[in-house]
């Protein structure tokens, strides 16, 4: 992991790779958790959705049937 960093910084001993690495990994841990937490929650909105509109529908057809 060092060596590799190291070696596509070539070598520069002032700019610390595995700090620059590990912002940008931090970044995008950050990223991916709200764009997972975001879509996680237009689920959870779609299925209560879903559900509202099945029980709707439900009561709908026990009028008709009623």
């Amino acid at each position: 992991m060092h060596s590799i960093a190291s070696q596509t910084n070539g070598g520069n001993s002032f700019l610390n790779p595995q700090s620059l690495t590990f912002r940008y990994s931090y970044r995008f841990q950050m990223v991916a958790h709200i764009w997972l937490e975001t879509w996680y929650k237009i689920r959870l909105i779609n299925k209560t959705s879903l559900y509202n509109e099945k029980l709707d529908s439900l009561k709908t057809c026990s009028k008709h049937v009623l």
